[in-house]
């Protein structure tokens, strides 16, 4: 989170989890399936507590803010992929202007498929992965927010 200025004011870590639709994902696409689920399209904000899970209620956003378009594409020059860690690095990144967003505490973010991003929750059925935010988030009309998502691919 920066400020009008610039200036970092929040940094944040967050564990995520892949979800089962996430699994589907990655399994399918690398396995070039004729169906898999659809390409990711962007993330969504909430301010929902509930703890992730790989599918139901904790695999989707859980409280979504409609006044404040929590939803919004991936940036246009991600994801980006990264080898040289263990594994394969796929890094996703989306980023909230000022004015966009405005909201305390934003608490939880997915990575969404959804077929046409909506200004909606979305479901688990659209959610390749969901993460808490820790801490939890209060942008400010004047603040600018990025999120980026990595997942590392073992093959384990």
């Amino acid at each position: 989170l920066r400020d009008e200025h610039g200036t970092l004011r929040e940094l944040g870590a967050f564990a995520n989890l892949v979800t089962k639709t996430g699994d589907n994902y990655y399994a399918e696409r690398a396995a070039g399936i004729s169906s898999p689920p659809g390409q990711v399209t962007g993330m969504k904000l909430g301010t929902g507590t509930t703890a992730v899970a790989k599918s139901g209620a904790g695999a989707a956003i859980v409280t979504y803010v409609t006044s404040i378009t929590a939803s919004k594409a991936i940036d246009s020059t991600w994801p980006q992929s990264t080898r040289d860690v263990p594994g394969c690095q796929i890094q996703w990144k989306t980023s909230w202007a000022a004015g966009e967003a405005t909201q305390n505490g934003l608490a939880e973010v997915v990575l969404s498929n959804q077929s046409a991003l909506a200004d909606t929750a979305g479901s688990a059925s659209d959610s390749i992965a969901r993460a808490l935010l820790s801490p939890t988030v209060n942008k400010g009309a004047s603040d600018t927010l990025a999120v980026i998502w990595n997942h590392v691919l073992l093959g384990a």
